[in-house]
């Protein structure tokens, strides 16, 4: 963060400093470290233990929930900073931003997306939760462990992506298609 600001500084000056908010935001988003936005972001856990265990609740599960601790009946599962949401959401941010800081879109339409992004990241990964407590359920530990660490996280990671691109993408093109056509068409009242 500091050497994108001081090359900023020694290519532009103080005064144009202001016209790079969004590279200043991608470069802070990267720089900081991950373990002091976890503390941060905790109510997320939250959250996705509380949506774990209405997920499970409705599929059929006599569920117990005890802070972020999900407990079945042949097993409990323990939603960790780690395992939540946090981790997908502080990974898709500078994505997110770069997307922003390329289309020129309004205020409204980049709160939706962010707030878009942010749901959809909490409802896939809190499919992967529900399908990892479903397998301690069943005390089916050799696919909890590819679920959780092997293979097949990395399948909700994709899936996270792109949901959150074609959520961005509808978005978007279509801001596009609004600003083009009111530039083509100046006196059309909208």
């Amino acid at each position: 963060m500091i050497t994108v600001i001081g090359l900023l500084v020694i290519v532009k000056g103080f005064s144009k400093l202001g016209n790079f908010k969004s590279e200043l935001a991608i470069a802070t988003l990267i720089s900081l470290p991950f373990a002091s936005l976890y503390a941060f972001l905790k109510p997320v856990v939250n959250i996705d233990a509380q949506l774990l265990s209405f997920m499970l609740h409705y599929i059929g599960f006599k569920v117990v929930r005890q802070g972020a601790v999900v407990a079945l009946p042949n097993g409990s599962v323990e939603v960790m900073a780690s395992c939540s949401s946090v981790s997908p959401i502080l990974t898709m941010l500078p994505f997110i931003v770069v997307l922003l800081a390329i289309y020129p879109v309004s205020k409204i339409k980049q709160f939706t997306v962010y707030i878009s992004a942010i749901a959809s990241i909490i409802f896939v990964n809190n499919i992967r939760l529900c399908l990892l407590a479903i397998l301690i359920n069943k005390q089916d530990i050799p696919n909890f462990d590819y679920w959780h660490t092997g293979g097949g996280a990395g399948i909700f990671s994709n899936i996270i992506v792109f949901v959150i691109g074609g959520i961005s993408y509808k978005l978007l093109n279509n801001e596009t298609k609004e600003v083009a056509d009111g530039a083509k068409h100046p006196l059309s009242s909208k």
